[in-house]
């Protein structure tokens, strides 16, 4: 789930994959002789390979992020980029955002359309029925054969369902035992903050005197979770169950500098030096 805004109203950021904590891959299987540009835009869910009328592609900028540019195709926004050897041809989509189109763009877009098919082939026209649904596009030209491979994302929805809870922002806190302010949207009286990581999960009711249908508190639980590769940081998801719903999950950090687990770690290496000392 990504819920799109209009550009008044600012970017929510890059796409996220299924688990809402990493970005989307796209590879490339079959050629590798050469650099190949891959073109990314946003298609109707059920005109698979169509733009979508009421979302558009927007460039994400970040300091790590893929490398891409962006260009207008026929009123579409579309996102190159660059799919190369070094890198296996395969792109980590982490610069791609999607906006709303507003109305009047959207009926614009539509006279065009209708201009270039001259009303004769209705079919090619895209659905105008507002559908809160989108795919991502991608298509690649080889070079030796500009044979063109078209693929397209699972169903992406880009409104908040209903009655499905969302998390606005939250604080900052990663320690365990520390208070965790959430603001956000639909927050029943059953809600639960969920923390999941690797074979690891920790359900932690909020304080039932600050749960407001838009805010809560809770306190973080301490990560006992399988040991990271690194001893820097702990990723983990955080989401909100609310009347058997969950949210969109969002990132978390433990750090493990200020995490139980850390100092637990570090007890248990000083414990083993001083009995190889003894």
């Amino acid at each position: 789930m990504y819920i799109a805004r209009y550009m008044t109203e600012g970017s929510r950021g890059a796409i996220k994959d299924k688990t809402g904590l990493r970005h989307p891959i796209v590879k490339l299987c079959g050629y590798s002789k050469s650099c190949v540009q891959i073109q990314c835009f946003i298609g109707h869910d059920k005109q698979l390979g169509s733009s979508h009328l009421f979302y558009q592609a927007s460039k994400i900028s970040g300091k790590n992020s893929t490398r891409c540019k962006i260009k207008r195709v026929d009123g579409t926004s579309v996102i190159i980029m660059e799919a190369s050897p070094h890198n296996d041809m395969q792109v980590t989509v982490d610069c791609v955002g999607i906006l709303k189109e507003r109305n009047v763009d959207v009926e614009q877009k539509l006279a065009n359309l209708k201009n270039r098919t001259d009303g004769d082939d209705s079919d090619a026209l895209p659905i105008k029925k507002r559908s809160p649904r989108c795919r991502l596009v991608f298509s690649a030209q080889i070079p030796d054969t500009n044979e063109i491979l078209q693929v397209v994302s699972s169903p992406i929805l880009c409104t908040q369902p209903l009655g499905t809870p969302e998390i606005c922002k939250k604080s900052c806190h990663s320690k365990g035992g520390s208070e965790l302010f959430i603001i956000g949207k639909n927050f029943l009286k059953d809600a639960k903050v969920v923390w999941k990581g690797r074979d690891w999960t920790k359900v932690v009711e909020p304080d039932k005197e600050y749960l407001h249908s838009t805010h809560l508190v809770c306190v973080i639980p301490s990560y006992d979770g399988p040991e990271p590769k690194t001893q820097n940081s702990i990723d983990v998801s955080l989401s909100i169950k609310s009347g058997g719903k969950y949210s969109d999950a969002h990132r978390f950090t433990f750090t493990n500098s200020e995490s139980d687990y850390f100092y637990r770690s570090l007890l248990q290496n000083s414990f083993g030096r001083q009995e190889m000392c003894f």
